[in-house]
């Protein structure tokens, strides 16, 4: 802190050397507007300069760094009048070409017999050695070579040079580095044998090795990692302080509940719901992820939560995003409680005034059991009389504060959150670290298997012709586009679709859905094609949750490259539910080979765990569960994929600290308690330490 007590590391980064508020804009783009957003601006790279070539020795692999003398330099002109300059430099081993293009300015700093760095990549023509564009630096007067050091690669935007933007931090570096503070303290810091954060951002800047670097990196991401596992633990622990409903599941409601289910449970299923038994039977509310690949059982699991609860003589509610899904839930909650007296109902959005009322009045008066709904359940005129759990599927649909909606009633009911979405376990344990995890990976037996075919645009009649004789052989069928229009021509769309499916299978009866239209409507197509009125569907992406056809075992999905491989996952679930295999057929017309080699990676696996993994190291881990809403994707240094023995570290550090000193009372641990206010304390409500 400055002898004004204005922290500068909050001044605006257009006062730095060498900004000013032109670069300012441009940085601005790469997420800085501070001095501390200058210094957290990490390289993406080094360059090691510490190896000086002869000319002679020079190569046509990578940058490589020679020191020359100059001979002679020119501004050359093409015939159209374009301008170069051109200069020959040399050293004892031999001579080297320079050509520096839409630079004129370069000829001025040249001056005869002066030695100067050169650092670029080297080509050959005719035997000789040239480079284009090389960075230049002068020597100065002495004969003994100079060694360069480690460079680092910022980001970068266009106008914004390389130079100009190390030299902006390395002047930050040298006056500001000593303002940040440790969040540990300073006994800490010796007992693990930690750089400070002052350390660690000048090792990463301007270090004397690669590894040094490195080290000042992954120190910055455990404090980064440390910060969100400490709030997330104070999270968990205020939570584990309220009055909770006990239900206990004796031997005898076990079986019964078994009984309902028209299948024995997987191995998998049945260790979820021994997590779920000792949740419900503790002496905290329950607070768990269930996380469980496309058809894998987790409703059959939410069905026992829900069950048990009944038995013990609480309300249930089960939650989904969408009236498609919810209606879907009550149809199998009811399928397998039709000999029940659990009592139970079906409250969304588009009921009738009348019937909307009355159910509510039930729920008010004790007189429902269950009910299943959308939204329409979050609405302050819904009341019940002893609510003991919510069940809350695809809960990254839901905001924050719609999923905290039940956690003022007292007591506070047990809640479980679902989601298909497969998550890496090292994100799924920073995103939602606040809550226990169940992991379903194996699917139920008698569910056949979904074979994945890649199909270039220019093949896709081939793709057509295999749906139609599914078709003709009495199954249904989707697919997908994922555009309802497009301006775009050569983008096969909802509408040029329809009318294409329509003249080629005139007597097939066909749907199409989309999100823009009239739910009731929605329903009425999707309920048709649930009965099989319906043999072929066109659809959105709208359908990747909440439809479960058996008889549906062929889907194409149309322009598969412009969909992330998780949501890809995602509609592919949509077939092979029944005892048939499942044919995913993708149409891929890009021209690009990365994007082709990405959906043959998909096609060769089932495994949404392992797609989930292949989504985040190509696309990065972008915002598959919702995770803005909880506000942790504003790590600047850790990277939940490759850093996680870090992240595992902080977070057991963070637990066995919450443990010790649940406030965070201890004065050692001050400005730890204080960064996590500042940075979480809103998102997470931690009032407890505020």
């Amino acid at each position: 802190m400055s002898e004004s007590g204005k922290n500068p590391l909050a001044e605006s980064v257009q006062w730095v050397k060498g900004i000013g508020p032109q670069r300012a804009e441009l940085l601005v783009r790469l997420g800085v507007r501070t001095v501390e957003d200058l210094l957290y601006l990490l390289p993406r790279d080094y360059r090691d300069l510490r190896q000086i070539s002869s000319v002679a020795d020079l190569t046509g692999d990578g940058e490589q760094v020679v020191e020359v003398t100059l001979d002679r330099a020119e501004v050359r002109y093409s015939r159209t009048g374009k301008e170069w300059v051109e200069a020959h430099f040399a050293d004892r081993s031999g001579w080297l070409k320079v050509q520096w293009f839409h630079r004129p300015d370069i000829v001025d700093m040249l001056s005869g017999e002066q030695r100067y760095r050169l650092t670029g990549k080297c080509r050959f023509r005719d035997g000789r050695r040239m480079m284009s564009n090389p960075r230049i630096e002068p020597m100065g007067d002495s004969e003994e070579p100079t060694t360069p050091g480690i460079e680092p690669v910022y980001p970068l935007t266009e106008g914004l040079r390389p130079e100009r933007l190390r030299e902006a931090i390395a002047w930050c570096l040298e006056r500001f580095s000593d303002e940040f503070e440790d969040v540990l303290p300073e006994k800490a810091l010796k007992k693990h044998r930690f750089l400070s954060i002052s350390e660690s951002i000048r090792a990463i800047h301007a270090p004397n090795t690669i590894e040094e670097a490195h080290r000042g990196r992954q120190q910055l991401a455990y404090e980064e990692f440390l910060v969100l596992q400490v709030a997330l633990a104070l999270k968990r622990k205020s939570r584990q302080r309220r009055p909770c409903p006990n239900v206990p599941v004796s031997p005898q409601v076990d079986a019964r509940i078994r009984r309902l289910l028209p299948f024995q449970l997987t191995p998998d299923q049945d260790r979820a719901v021994a997590d779920i038994v000792g949740d419900l039977a503790g002496t905290a509310p329950m607070n768990r992820l269930l996380q469980g690949d496309v058809g894998s059982g987790k409703t059959a699991v939410a069905i026992y939560a829900l069950l048990a609860s009944v038995a013990a003589g609480y309300q249930v509610a089960l939650m989904a995003p969408t009236e498609i899904l919810a209606r879907q839930h009550f149809r199998t909650l009811d399928g397998y409680l039709s000999e029940s007296r659990v009592r139970r109902r079906l409250l969304t959005g588009s009921l009738p005034a009348g019937e909307r009322g009355a159910i509510l009045e039930k729920l008010h008066e004790g007189e429902v059991d269950l009910v299943v709904g959308t939204h329409a359940l979050l609405s302050k005129d819904v009341t019940f009389s002893k609510l003991g759990l919510v069940v809350i599927d695809e809960q990254h649909k839901f905001g924050v504060r719609q999923r905290a909606a039940f956690d003022e009633l007292e007591p506070q009911p047990h809640r479980l959150v679902m989601t298909a979405t497969p998550i890496p376990r090292s994100l799924a344990m920073t995103w939602f670290g606040d809550l226990d995890l169940s992991i379903i990976r194996s699917r139920p037996p008698g569910r056949g298997e979904t074979e994945t075919y890649l199909v270039p645009a220019d093949a896709r009649d081939r793709a057509y012709g295999h749906l139609e004789k599914q078709l003709r052989m009495g199954q249904q069928a989707m697919v997908v586009s994922p555009r309802i229009e497009s301006e775009e021509e050569e983008t096969r769309d909802l509408a040029s679709l329809e009318s294409e499916l329509a003249a080629r299978f005139a007597d097939i009866p066909l749907g199409v859905v989309h999100g823009k239209m009239a739910d009731k409507d929605r329903d009425g197509i999707l309920r048709r094609f649930r009965k099989g009125d319906l043999r072929l569907l066109l659809s959105t992406v709208i359908i990747e949750v909440g439809l479960d056809i058996p008889n549906a075992n062929v889907i194409v999905i149309e322009h598969a490259e412009r969909f992330g491989l998780s949501q890809l996952h995602q509609i592919r679930g949509r077939v092979g539910r029944g005892q048939q295999k499942g044919i995913c057929l993708l149409i891929d017309a890009s021209e690009d080979e990365e994007t082709t080699a990405r959906l043959r990676d998909f096609a060769d696996t089932n495994d949404g765990f392992r797609i989930a993994e292949l989504d985040a190291q190509r696309r990065g881990i972008g915002d598959p569960v919702g995770a803005r809403q909880h506000g942790f994707l504003g790590c600047r240094v850790g990277d939940f994929l490759r850093d996680r023995a870090i992240l595992e570290r902080a977070r057991g550090d963070a637990r066995k600290l919450i443990d010790h000193d649940p406030s965070l009372s201890d004065p050692a641990w001050a400005i730890l308690r204080r960064t996590v206010l500042q940075r979480y304390g809103k998102t997470l409500s931690l009032a407890l330490v505020g």
